[in-house]
């Protein structure tokens, strides 16, 4: 399941790369979508291996990009 969701975190890049070389400067909504699901995999995978100090930075990370998705659709 690691593999899905470091392939989703590098889907999301890609999409704000595509975006930002079409002349945007703004954050593409589906960035930071694409970007929490990742991360709620990333949670998972952590999750279910054992309460971890780097499974806190990915909650943060996961709040973080919801709550730029949420602000910015």
């Amino acid at each position: 399941m690691m593999t899905l969701a470091l392939a989703l975190v590098a889907v999301a890049w890609l999409i704000q790369l595509l975006y930002a070389w079409g002349g945007h400067k703004s954050v593409h909504v589906y960035f930071t979508l694409v970007y929490a699901l990742g991360t709620a995999l990333i949670i998972i995978e952590d999750w279910s291996g054992g309460l971890t100090s780097d499974l806190w930075f990915h909650i943060a990370a996961f709040v973080f990009a919801l709550l730029v998705y949420l602000k910015s659709r």
